[in-house]
């Protein structure tokens, strides 16, 4: 018997929220499936009262379209086949007979009619179970509460809070825009979208390609993609867009050429030189490499969509070892996209190329002596422009060391630099068996055995510096080249890591220390004069190399947000770049992490 949900509706007709509530509904309910049921459209005009609705025909096929690119859903026709509208319960065990048991999925609204319109509800909670997804403005406890008959079946009913992207799409939306000739895109799906009647166009492009090669990203992305595809092909993540500067409207003419930006990277795959050039890298294993061969990014993994305040919201959901490698791809667009159609691009560039000049004369003229990595890619100006930063602080200065960009890399002979980021030990907290506290432990541990000290700058401040260092013991201090600082005090951070070396025996001076955060080249020199006679120190450095002009650069991110169905969290050294979707989770983690820390406080 297969454990799923039956999702009854209307469906007139299916939009993105009804397939993400059923998705999300059956992940957190430890579901195999969700099967579609949708009702009569005679049920749906005479006794819905809706005067629009799509055939029967019309809507199932929408439905097994859909159907075609989510193996988790199942879609059943039987209410269809009926000269009436059968009672759920009877469906419910017309399911049972074909293998599934399924519980009914059901929204809030529906919750208080249960009692007085519904006939057989006693046996549906009792033999199926009701899972109730609560929308916004309902409290599903207050409704149980004041009904005794819901109070006694309380033990058979699970209430779900409604992701907020899903919140502001409905079906009557859908239609009206229809009505007025408009398209609906990003409300439903591609697949549904052209059976609509509604002809999705390719986007076209109006500036040329963004991203040119699947090497246009950081090398931690196929460090860390690496690690899961040999350890945890299992996990399923979810990813969400921040912009984090105050007042940035994005316009549609900016939000087709974003899609039509992402359309054009979803057609790339890795060519045989790039995959000889990855199998160049030392800890890059053969497998994984062959992997990347048959690897290409999957468009129905991405959702956009703008809101009427010119806000962009994007979405990645998919295998974790394939979703994760969108991240940089996408801000690459976002960003080139933003300042080539907002500003007059000519006029920016020229005004970074001044500072540039300004920047390698200071070099030159001996004002810095640090060495330091281009770490630009995600806040780049333009693709163009990263290429000729690099290009230019390699050939002309003796500073530049090497690059995150693995594409300029290649091309300038160049180190790639990068070993692992925060979404790295927050998947951690989307495994069952792994206790909250203790993630860095299991990531530090797997980044070991994987690569053996090969590629050993452990990142700290995920989940805190100082719980970092309850598992940075004598093995993996040992274990690791080195230590980098992306959040609160680079001074303080500095010092608490040389400490820490100090106490297990290691000698700093043989430890890198790798500043990251929010840095310039004075900030940077700064720290190298206050730390150099006591470390290996190195930095960083991004949005100062690779978008420094006259306006202000864009602080966006993509970070993880949800590993197997369970909200995951940074919670770092800096208020400012804690990031978490789920306020009760996010509770729950810093409980966590204090009671562990208080705990070894008292214990030494």
């Amino acid at each position: 018997m297969k454990k799923a949900l039956a999702f009854f509706g209307a469906f007139n007709p299916p939009t993105t929220a009804h397939l993400e509530l059923a998705r999300y509904a059956m992940e957190q309910t430890g579901r195999e499936s969700v099967v579609f049921v949708p009702s009569r459209s005679a049920y749906i005009r005479e006794e819905q009262g809706k005067d629009y609705a799509y055939s029967d025909r019309a809507r199932l096929a929408m439905l097994r379209a859909a159907r075609e690119k989510r193996p988790w859903m199942a879609v059943t026709d039987y209410e269809l086949t009926l000269d009436h509208q059968p009672r759920s319960y009877e469906t419910l065990c017309r399911l049972k007979e074909e293998g599934y048991e399924a519980a009914l999925l059901m929204g809030s609204d529906k919750l208080a009619e249960l009692e007085t319109r519904w006939k057989y509800v006693r046996e549906i909670a009792e033999e199926f179970g009701i899972v109730c997804m609560e929308r916004a403005g309902d409290d599903c406890g207050e409704i149980i509460r004041n009904s005794s008959f819901l109070t006694e079946l309380m033990p058979y009913i699970t209430v779900l809070k409604t992701p907020e992207e899903t919140k502001n799409i409905s079906s009557t939306q859908v239609r009206e825009l229809i009505t007025r000739g408009e398209n609906p895109e990003g409300l439903v799906p591609g697949e549904i979208l052209e059976l609509l009647g509604t002809e999705k166009k390719e986007h076209a492009m109006k500036l040329d390609p963004i991203i040119t090669s699947l090497l246009d990203t950081d090398l931690y992305k196929f460090n860390m993609d690496q690690v899961i595809f040999h350890k945890h092909t299992d996990l399923s993540g979810e990813y969400y867009f921040r912009c984090r500067n105050e007042g940035v409207v994005f316009t549609p003419e900016m939000f087709e050429e974003i899609n039509a930006q992402i359309d054009h990277l979803c057609s790339l795959t890795f060519t045989k030189d790039e995959l000889d050039y990855l199998r160049s890298i030392r800890f890059l294993k053969s497998d994984y490499v062959e992997f990347l061969r048959l690897w290409r990014p999957i468009r129905d993994y991405v959702q956009t969509r703008l809101t009427k305040d010119g806000t962009l919201k994007i979405v990645v959901r998919g295998p974790l070892f394939s979703a994760m490698q969108f991240e940089i791809y996408l801000l690459e667009i976002v960003n080139e996209v933003y300042f080539r159609l907002k500003y007059d691009y000519a006029e920016l560039r020229k005004s970074a190329e001044e500072r540039l000049n300004e920047k390698i004369k200071a070099f030159q003229k001996g004002k810095y002596t640090f060495s330091f990595a281009e770490f630009g890619c995600r806040r780049r100006l333009s693709r163009e422009w990263e290429d000729e930063v690099v290009r230019r602080l390699a050939t002309e200065t003796t500073n530049c060391v090497g690059t995150s960009n693995v594409m300029l890399a290649k091309k300038y002979g160049l180190k790639p630099i990068g070993t692992y980021a925060h979404e790295f030990v927050q998947m951690y907290q989307g495994i069952d068996s792994i206790p909250l506290a203790y993630t860095n432990h299991y990531a530090l541990e797997d980044w070991y055995n994987e690569y053996r000290g090969d590629n050993g700058t452990a990142l700290t401040d995920t989940v805190t510096t100082d719980l970092f260092l309850l598992d940075f013991n004598r093995a993996m201090v040992n274990n690791f080249t080195g230590v980098r600082h992306d959040s609160g005090d680079p001074y303080e951070w500095g010092e608490k890591m040389i400490a820490h070396y100090k106490k297990y025996g290691a000698d700093p001076k043989t430890k890198l220390l790798l500043f990251s955060d929010s840095l310039d080249f004075d900030r940077a020199q700064a720290l190298y004069d206050y730390f150099k006679d006591r470390a290996k120190v190195s930095f960083g450095i991004g949005t100062f190399c690779s978008n420094d002009t006259s306006e202000e650069a864009l602080n966006i991110v993509i970070k993880l947000q949800t590993v197997n169905g369970r909200a995951v969290a940074k919670l770092s050294d800096s208020a400012g770049k804690t990031m978490c979707r789920d306020d009760e989770y996010m509770e729950y983690l810093e409980r966590s992490v204090a009671f562990r820390l208080n705990r070894e406080k008292e214990a030494e």
